[in-house]
């Protein structure tokens, strides 16, 4: 099994959604391939490995898939090919649920997809697929909550098949107490500023937008967890920046001078 190498510091608290409710923690489609954050790993003789595209039509758009048949040399091979997910803090949640949705292409006794659950120590094996019942699949995590998790998905096969995987989503419960004790956490350094902040308390894929003082969305850009924010090229004035991420989100005023 492949060996995860932590390169940054998962922070101990998260930023928080006011009341009771179900959170979208990470989820990804592969519309735009296999994004930033996310691995693969090839074990098999087979070139490819996992693949992003329209090999398979689950929802119509682009999803993420492994071939049991080599694409370059065009001739049969053995896959071993794990999907990686990117990490994520399900520390602070009541529930966690994992949603994805799979199939498989000319399935044969050969084919075998696992799903892997690491919950900072070991990997889990949450589900394991041997059979054609391809579908949108529910799991509940809960019991794997920690600070530091990903879910792999690893296909086994060697007779020109494939396995799919789409609409990938982890979400869960959030209660308002944490959603409180946390929302400080998040900050926009320095400020005022000459229009280079730095935004941090944030835990993986994070969307920032920053409006005018008109309501006008001056700025929309993703940052792979905490990180720089250049504003630079906007005129001095006072500013109004969203901040979300799976948890949660934050708004504050920041001055560009």
């Amino acid at each position: 099994m492949k060996k995860h190498v932590l390169f940054f510091a998962l922070s101990m608290g998260l930023v928080g959604l006011e009341g009771k409710g179900q959170t979208t923690i990470i989820s990804e489609n592969f519309n735009s391939g296999i994004p930033s954050g996310w691995g693969t790993t090839n074990y098999g003789s087979c070139v490819d490995g996992w693949t992003p595209g329209n090999y398979f039509d689950i929802d119509g758009t682009p999803c993420a898939f492994a071939l049991s048949y080599d694409t370059v040399t065009v001739a049969g091979c053995v896959a071993d090919a794990v999907l990686e997910s990117d990490f994520f803090d399900g520390s602070s949640f009541s529930t966690l649920t994992l949603e994805f949705d799979h199939v498989f292409a000319d399935w044969s006794p050969s084919d075998s997809g696992v799903v892997r659950l690491y919950d900072g120590n070991n990997f889990n094996v949450v589900a394991k697929y041997e059979l054609a019942n391809s579908g949108h699949k529910t799991i509940d995590i809960t019991q794997y909550k920690s600070s530091v998790m990903s879910v792999d998905f690893e296909y086994y096969g060697n007779d020109d098949d494939a396995w799919g995987i789409d609409n990938f989503k982890v979400s869960g419960t959030l209660t308002a107490s944490v959603n409180e004790n946390r929302k400080s956490l998040v900050s926009v350094s320095p400020n005022p500023s000459d229009g280079q902040f730095m935004i941090s308390g944030t835990v993986g894929k994070t969307m920032v937008r920053v409006f005018d003082m008109v309501g006008q969305v001056v700025l929309n850009q993703a940052l792979h967890s905490e990180g720089p924010l250049d504003l630079r090229h906007l005129n001095p004035g006072v500013y109004s920046i969203e901040i979300n991420f799976g948890q949660g989100a934050h708004t504050s005023k920041i001055i560009k001078r």
